[in-house]
């Protein structure tokens, strides 16, 4: 067929039903492929590199619309009672968000804790958290802590772009902050947060 304006085309005065073939110009194509029909589900099931979304979210204001999705990696600083002092290691992370909601793995190795005392902090999450109230977090492997914990399971709890690793108690105890003397020079932390923005 010959190229045609949109405007040219005839209007539909009922709803279009069943397979849908995209407006395209078939006239060199193979004769066996000019009556091959392409389905709504063909349109997505045959994307070679996937759906794309922009750098910069663009936020809908429908509920059902995803309009974000992101994968990349993070690095986590650790501190003690806001400062840094000596500590040394190996502390990664990577991280997927899916709409408003982030899921950061991290690796925290230590080689050696260093001298800052006080409350551990591991900084840098790749995006701001909101209520820690809509928070998971827990850990799927712990090793070398400085002593024996019996306060309960390790619960993260994050605020904008840091999590306070705590020590969830049982029986109605508060949580406890995790503290340098939780740690040990060959602590090694290893797991996993979810969070909304």
């Amino acid at each position: 067929m010959a190229n045609r304006k949109i405007s040219d085309l005839t209007a539909l005065t009922t709803p279009a039903t069943g397979d849908l073939l995209p407006i395209v110009d078939i006239s060199e194509a193979a004769a066996a492929d000019k009556n091959k029909k392409i389905t709504y589900g063909d349109m997505f099931t045959r994307i070679p590199a996937g759906i794309g979304f922009p750098a910069t979210a663009v936020a809908s204001a429908d509920v059902n619309t995803l309009d974000d999705y992101e994968e990349g990696t993070w690095t986590p600083v650790v501190s003690f009672g806001g400062a840094s002092v000596g500590i040394t290691g190996t502390f990664s992370g990577t991280y997927t968000k899916v709409g408003n909601v982030v899921a950061a793995c991290y690796i925290l190795t230590f080689t050696s804790k260093g001298t800052s005392t006080g409350s551990m902090k591991v900084a840098g999450l790749p995006f701001s958290a909101g209520s820690s109230g809509n928070t998971i977090s827990g850990f799927s492997y712990v090793h070398r802590l400085a002593a024996l914990q019996t306060a309960g399971q390790l619960y993260l709890d994050p605020s904008l772009t840091d999590i306070y690793p705590e020590f969830a108690g049982y029986n109605g105890n508060g949580a406890t902050a995790l503290t340098n003397t939780d740690i040990s020079n060959t602590t090694d932390l290893r797991g996993g947060i979810v969070f909304r923005v």
